[in-house]
């Protein structure tokens, strides 16, 4: 019990996914057993992670220069996030350089 969280998801067909895991300062880690998509009657077992947002920062509109230092051609879980855009947020991006973006933000209005 404590930092312990198990819940379960049953979709349409009653099929049911179960995640359990430890919450930490970190964040959440832990297993998900899940329906196999291709075979119904087979479990897989999956390890995630989950991070906690950082807080909605407030004030006027901003921009945000992101120049890249590593590279990817995948989008994977191990990679930090540049920016949180969070819902309802106007962006755009300009391409100035082959490594330099410019990300507009806005925050919602109210």
């Amino acid at each position: 019990m404590g930092n312990d969280v198990r819940f379960v998801v049953t979709d349409s067909r009653k099929q049911t996914d179960v995640f359990s895991g430890k919450v930490s300062e970190e964040g959440l880690r832990g297993t998900a057993d899940s329906t196999d998509s291709n075979n119904p009657k087979t479990r897989v077992m999956h390890a995630f992670t989950a991070r906690l947002l950082p807080a909605r920062p407030a004030g006027p509109p901003r921009v945000h220069d992101f120049k890249p230092t590593t590279w990817s051609n995948e989008f994977s879980a191990h990679r930090m996030p540049v920016l949180t855009v969070w819902p309802g947020t106007p962006c755009s991006r300009r391409r100035s350089t082959p490594v330099a973006w410019r990300l507009a933000w806005s925050p919602p209005r109210t």
